[in-house]
């Protein structure tokens, strides 16, 4: 899913709803059968934010504590425009490895655009 900033803005013709962005998430983690994964693309910052005619960033805690019943698997972001992107967390030999550094950075940026990967327990 990559439209959730967009959520409940009026962008595609739907009603004003503050929290539309959050039901959308509860109803993926919902119907989602255990085990298996949700993919994300949204803007992480450093501050929950809502920008004029632009949509949404989140803080990456405000979406992870909205997904109580999954766990971040995967969490990587794009600097810029640059098309590369740059792990936070990701799967190696069967192991969780978390990049700190790179970690860090997405949590301090006004906005970027990160790619996660949920799975519910």
């Amino acid at each position: 899913m990559g439209a959730l900033d967009g959520f409940g803005l009026g962008i595609y013709g739907e009603p004003i709803n503050p929290d539309a962005w959050r039901l959308a998430l509860l109803s993926v983690q919902r119907v989602l059968k255990n085990g298996g994964r949700f993919y994300l693309a949204a803007q992480i910052g450093k501050q929950d934010k809502l920008r004029f005619n632009a949509g949404r960033i989140f803080r990456l805690n405000t979406i992870c504590d909205t997904l109580k019943e999954m766990s971040l698997n995967e969490l990587h972001f794009l600097k810029g425009h640059d098309l590369d992107t740059y792990p936070c967390i990701y799967q190696k030999d069967g192991k969780t490895i978390t990049d700190d550094s790179n970690l860090h950075f997405l949590c301090n940026q006004d906005s970027a655009t990160a790619l996660m990967i949920f799975q519910k327990l």
